[in-house]
């Protein structure tokens, strides 16, 4: 018995192998298995790049245009501000990042997110995060991952930065334009 589905015009039963509907004649497309494989390929590169360029960590740590000061025959650059400390809390901090990465990744309705930095020093920690706008503000949800991020140990005042969640809608962020934010908390330090 052949396999049929229902016309998307007329509601008739058509065989799958079928390039037009007998009874209406709407055309029908049939994708070869490979055409179908690439284009699933092309769309989760697309949208792994998009995403990458939208999240990305853009503190890359790179000084190379940075001014320099000669001071007495030594060439200084000048390095951007970092938080007082940082040096010596950066392992723990690391370890938090990674901790908050296992519970996002554990959350259904995140569709991409990112942890860092922004770009003029380490005074504050963005997480951003994309997902599906359902026309609700997502406050709630940015204040639950400040309890994740508090959780991972990431709000600690010895730390001297903010953590500052932003919850954005993922099909603007696709789509290119502006991103919207649909929600966004920032967390308490304790």
């Amino acid at each position: 018995m052949a396999k049929t589905f229902k016309c998307k015009t007329c509601g008739a039963e058509i065989s799958k192998k079928a390039k037009t509907c007998p009874n209406c004649g709407h055309p029908y497309k049939r994708y070869t298995i490979m055409e179908k494989f690439m284009m699933t390929v092309i769309g989760v590169v697309g949208f792994l790049a998009l995403v990458g360029v939208i999240f990305g960590d853009h503190n890359t740590g790179k000084t190379a245009n940075a001014p320099t000061i000669n001071t007495k025959a030594k060439t200084v650059k000048h390095i951007p501000k970092t938080i007082p400390g940082y040096e010596k809390y950066s392992k723990e901090i690391e370890e938090g990042k990674q901790k908050l990465k296992k519970a996002l990744s554990k959350e259904r309705q995140i569709m991409a997110y990112n942890i860092g930095y922004n770009m003029m020093g380490k005074d504050i920690m963005y997480v951003n995060i994309a997902m599906m706008d359902d026309h609700t503000r997502r406050d709630g949800y940015a204040e639950y991952v400040c309890l994740l991020a508090n959780e991972a140990g990431l709000t600690k005042k010895k730390y001297d930065h903010t953590v500052w969640v932003k919850i954005h809608d993922a099909k603007s962020a696709i789509g290119g334009g502006n991103i919207r934010v649909i929600g966004e908390k920032r967390c308490v330090n304790q």
